[in-house]
Formats: C-alpha cells, structure tokens, sequence
C-alpha cells in the first residue's frame, strides 16, 4: 500500500469519527456557507462549476453519505494537510495543472469567505504537477459533427449548432434568453445576432449561421407546439427588447403565442403530457450540456469511453471541439482577427495570434463591421448537405436581383432609341448630317 492510499485510509477514518461527534454535538460544528462561495462570484455561470469542485473534494475525504454533504466537515481536522493529500491524489490520478487548479481556486475561494485563514496555499500550490499543456487537442472534423448530430434531438441539434455555428462555450450557453435573439438578413439567408452573457461585465455580441437559426426556429415551435407560453400569455402586453442600446417595444394581443423573452434559449428537458411544466422552463446547465454532447459522440462512435483511466485526455475536448471548429473555420475565411476575437467574447484579445488588450480597446465594437466580417464565414461554416444547398440558393437569389428582368430590358431599349432619335433630331436641324447619311 503506497503513501497516498495509507493517508487516504487514515484521513477516512477520521472523517467518519468527526461525523459521529458532529451528529453528538452539533453546537461544535462551523457549517461553510457554500451559499456564501455563490455570491462571492460575479460570473452567472462560474458558480455551478465552482461547487462542482468542493463536492468533489467533499466526496474524495468522505464528507457526502450518499444523500447529502456535511458542510461542518469542511471545517474540522488539519485542512491543510486534507488539500494537500486530495492534490497529491488527483495528480497520481493523472489530473493536469489546470484541471487541479481549478479545484485549488474553487476551495481557496470557499474557506476565505468563510473566514478560515491559516491555509498555506502556497505551500498546496507546490504539489500541483507541472504546468505544461499534456495533449494537444483539436477540433471536430465535418464528418464528426455529423455523426454527432445525427443522434441528437431539436434541441440537441440547438446546443451543438449554437457551438459550432456562432462560437458560444458550452457555460455561456445557459446564460443566453429568448429575448437576446435579434433576427438579421444576409445574402445566405436569416441569421441570429446574440447577445451573450446579458447583464454582465463579460456581455458580448455575436451571431449564428442561417443553418444554426433555422435550427432554433424548429426547437421554439416544438416548445409551442407543446404548452409553453409568455407568462403574460391571455392578456394584452408589451416586451421590451434590448439590442445594445437599441430599445424595441412589441405589443402583443392576449392570444398571440409566443415564448418569453425572458426565457432560456435551451431550457430542460420536460414531459410533454404535463402542461404545467411545459409552461415553466428552467434552463439547462452546462453539465447537461456535456452530458447531451457525450452521450451523442459516444452513440456515434466519436468517443469511445476511457473506462478505468477518466483522466486520460481525448483528441477532441467534448464541447470546446465545436468552439474550436469555429474559430478555425472564421480563421480560414479570412475573418478579421479583432472582430474574431470579439465573435469569441475574448475581451482581452488573444496574445498567441497577435491580439493584445490594447489592440482590442483602440478598436471600439461597430456590429455594421463585426456582422460583414461574420458573414464571410457562413459558408465554410455551413456543414450539413441541406444547410450548404440552401446557403447556395440564397446567394443565387441575391445575385438574381441584380439581373434585369425582360421588361426591365425592353425599358431600357425603349429608353436607348428614344434617346438616339432625339439625339439624330437635333444633329440634323444643325445641318451636321442628312438623311442621306442615316440611311
């Protein structure tokens, strides 16, 4: 038995006999707020994970029963020493730099609001493995989304197309509301502006493909289609929507069917048979985005399962695959790289392509711009067989516009004779030619 397992076993031990004393004596025990480490968070989608992380170190030492999690217990014991073991554990485990860090931070967050002090995290930090990037991990091919999307339903075809097609990461997607789609018109078709992250300091706009927006029309008429209203549905209303700081106010009738602004572009799972629950969406969280997105790659043959190694890192990362099909594809149009990084919601630029914070915030966001630029991806962006022929269709539509019609042809020839026997008139009333010559 190595180390790691015998201070495992130990620290066990101690975990259930704290446990018993707790439930002797409850006044002896400080409950962590994990309340508390939510507001802490600015960021609307940064909290689910963060407690993600304390549970799983929860579970690691033995502080969940199966039913619930012993908050107390996070309090009791050497807790430094309980840290340093789960790091030690997950980096034999085969866990990274980052993925470790990302349960570091979450815990140093929750026991300094609480008001634990006395932690070296300095000292925890030391026993992370080193920071160097363990797979280079690239992006979904075409023939893979396909195989993926050809098991998902109307609204898994939602979550991977809002991915895939206008770059959003799989936690912003849960942020987004019916209410932050703006319908716009280009020459392949109708596309979606979005505004992502609404309300925070993080708010940003992008946009999703024709292919991507037909998809989302599908997924709002089968929520209709099966109960789901305005919460102000049977009585005349207005709604407001926000595109920047442009206002738009849109009157409703007490029997117009539609879907509230405020709810989420992809909500929950619910029973079609039950109305009431129809009626109340909840919105999706990014773990069952994941879990939508796995379970099709797997079913497909895409991803095939690590089985006793979790930690193993595949070729493709689950979610980011899309993001990252994105950002190639916009690349290959030739995509401006500021307006990119803005499509992509990177404040900061992105120092690796040459894109500094000082770059981003001497060019200031003109959407007129970020859209043109936008559209020149559509149609290396555009996937499905069904999807390019309509794009196609659409830009010949286009084309076809400027290409007169026969009576617009027989105006204009009108027009051209009119002009030459005027034109003949007055050259012969000057004597310059005569008839003779016009013959």
């Amino acid at each position: 038995m190595d180390r790691c397992s015998k201070l495992y076993d130990q620290l066990a031990k101690f975990e259930w006999d704290t446990h018993t004393k707790i439930k002797a004596d409850s006044k002896r025990t400080r409950l962590l707020s994990i309340e508390l480490l939510r507001e802490s968070i600015k960021s609307k989608v940064t909290p689910d994970s963060w407690v993600d992380y304390v549970h799983a170190y929860m579970r690691h030492h033995l502080m969940y029963d199966g039913e619930k999690y012993h908050y107390g217990l996070l309090a009791e014991g050497n807790i430094q020493e309980k840290l340093v073991h789960f790091v030690v554990c997950k980096k034999k485990k085969g866990l990274g730099y980052s993925g470790i860090s990302n349960y570091v931070n979450a815990l140093k967050q929750l026991y300094w609001v609480n008001g634990i002090k006395g932690i070296d995290w300095e000292l925890v930090r030391t026993f992370l493995p080193e920071n160097v990037k363990k797979t280079n991990d690239r992006e979904y091919y075409p023939d893979e989304v396909l195989a993926i999307e050809d098991k998902l339903d109307v609204r898994g075809k939602v979550v991977s197309g809002a991915m895939r097609g206008s770059g959003i990461r799989r936690g912003a997607e849960p942020t987004v509301s019916v209410g932050d789609l703006f319908a716009r018109q280009t020459p392949y078709g109708k596309i979606y502006k979005i505004w992502v992250y609404r309300g925070t300091s993080d708010m940003y706009p992008t946009a999703c493909i024709p292919e991507v927006a037909v998809r989302i029309g599908a997924y709002f008429e089968y929520r209709l289609r099966f109960g789901e209203r305005c919460r102000q549905y049977g009585k005349p209303h207005t709604h407001e929507y926000h595109d920047g700081e442009e206002v738009t106010r849109v009157q409703y009738t007490a029997d117009d069917i539609h879907l509230d602004p405020s709810a989420p572009l992809i909500r929950e799972d619910f029973d079609r048979k039950d109305s009431l629950q129809a009626r109340r969406p909840k919105r999706i969280s990014y773990q069952q985005i994941s879990d939508i997105i796995r379970d099709a790659a797997i079913a497909a043959g895409v991803r095939v399962v690590n089985g006793g190694d979790p930690y193993t890192r595949h070729k493709v990362m689950i979610t980011h695959g899309f993001r990252k099909l994105f950002k190639k594809r916009c690349r290959q149009s030739k995509v401006d790289p500021i307006i990119l990084e803005r499509l992509l919601g990177h404040r900061s630029g992105n120092p690796k392509d040459g894109i500094t914070k000082l770059m981003m915030t001497y060019d200031p966001v003109d959407w007129e711009e970020m859209q043109a630029e936008f559209e020149k991806a559509i149609p290396n962006l555009t996937i499905t067989k069904d999807a390019i022929v309509q794009v196609e269709l659409e830009k010949v539509k286009q084309q076809l516009k400027n290409v007169p019609t026969i009576e617009q042809l027989q105006a204009d020839l009108k027009k051209e004779r009119e002009e030459r026997q005027q034109l003949y008139e007055q050259l012969y009333a000057k004597g310059i030619i005569k008839k003779e010559e016009t013959m």
